[in-house]
């Protein structure tokens, strides 16, 4: 590698098809590649070149900040890593709320915070996380990303502060009181037994119960605890409440703890594509779940959730990082050529471009992936 010490490497988004060079452009060896207003033609071009690696000259501006030891940018926070920090935070929390420690609701709340702050800032790779960050127990990863889901739709619905941050707390704490259930059933191919049945009866009073006993006195907090498990025409548990005698924010976590669910594979069932469950959920608004709430969770995620793999017109396949305006078109990383090979890094695929419209949803049939650089933050 010769490239000189005042040169940085182009990224993907730095050069656009079609539009005049603003510098000459230079490979790894520093040899000039292009000319000073040479315009890409094609998008193929434009991927070849940035795969071999091209390089431009920094400007006078920026070689003087150099001198100065002017702080360089500070990269992206990590969302991703967040998130699988998060679940060993989580285990620590519940292993507190266990113990009855009374340092535990503060650890809760900045873990609220914390999960607050991702979903903000960086929406996109949140929903990504919770349809594909599955690396740890179920028992850990599941309150996570119903933590997140609810913080969005919640988002989407209006909720004030503190009834956010208490939802997304419920989410977190919901099912401490069957976490050891929870374990067996996820491995389980066979139905619940009675005795299974009755624990899953009882365990948002359980769950309230070491809320309680840890020192949290937040009612709504331990209300959406209570009710997350009852439905609208009285067949839900443990206290078969009715149409407006259970709260919002508890359906909406109900939601969201089903949807998480059906993305996880089990014993007994692959998972659900986003979409499929996504069509699922909006049959069933007004039934299950409040109308207004499934509306929510659907306008939210868009038709082509991020973490979803899709097929382009282009033959290529790749999975949705960001919703794009409509939720119809959104922004893909291609991993995948028109060829069937692996792409050596993903590219952007803006579905505006009709070059680059969604085909059709896929199941994705290769290996494990690389979220951050799937993302653009590694």
């Amino acid at each position: 590698m010769t490239v000189e010490n005042n040169s940085v490497r182009l990224r993907d988004g730095e050069i656009q098809v079609g539009q005049a060079l603003a510098w000459p452009v230079y490979d790894n060896a520093n040899k000039l590649l292009l000319r000073e207003g040479y315009v890409i033609s094609s998008q193929r071009q434009l991927d070849l070149l940035l795969e071999r690696g091209m390089y431009r000259n920094l400007t006078a501006k920026e070689l003087e900040a150099q001198k100065d030891n002017t702080p360089l940018p500070v990269e992206k926070i990590n969302p991703f890593e967040i998130i699988r920090a998060a679940s060993q935070r989580l285990d620590q929390v519940f292993q507190g709320l266990e113990s009855g420690s009374p340092q535990v609701e503060e650890r809760i709340l900045r873990l609220v915070r914390d999960i607050l702050g991702i979903c903000t800032e960086m929406p996109d790779a949140a929903i990504g996380a919770l349809h594909l960050c599955h690396e740890t127990t179920y028992t850990l990863c599941h309150p996570i990303h119903q933590a997140c889901l609810v913080t969005l739709i919640g988002k989407r619905l209006a909720l004030d502060e503190p009834s956010t941050e208490a939802l997304v707390a419920a989410a977190l704490t919901a099912n401490v009181g069957m976490r050891e259930l929870q374990d067996q059933l996820y491995k389980q191919s066979s139905p619940p037994t009675d005795a299974q049945r009755e624990e899953i009866r009882l365990h948002t009073l359980r769950s309230s119960e070491l809320l309680m006993n840890a020192g949290i006195r937040n009612e709504l907090w331990l209300n959406i605890v209570r009710q997350h498990h009852e439905r609208p025409d009285g067949s839900g548990y443990p206290a078969h409440l009715k149409g407006d005698q259970i709260l919002d924010a508890a359906q909406t976590l109900s939601l969201a703890d089903q949807y998480c669910a059906m993305l996880s594979a089990r014993a007994d069932r692959d998972p659900l594509p986003p979409h499929e469950q996504l069509r699922t959920l909006f049959m069933q608004r007004g039934q299950d779940f409040s109308e207004t709430i499934c509306v929510a969770l659907v306008k939210e995620l868009g038709v082509f959730p991020p973490g979803t793999f899709v097929r382009l017109i282009s033959g290529e396949v790749g999975v949705v990082v960001q919703r794009g305006e409509n939720g119809i078109q959104p922004i893909v990383s291609t991993l995948i050529s028109p060829r069937g090979g692996a792409y050596a890094r993903p590219f952007r695929r803006n579905c505006t471009d009709k070059e680059f419209s969604v085909k059709e949803s896929v199941r994705w049939q290769g290996g494990p992936l690389n979220l951050s650089l799937i993302w653009g933050f590694a």
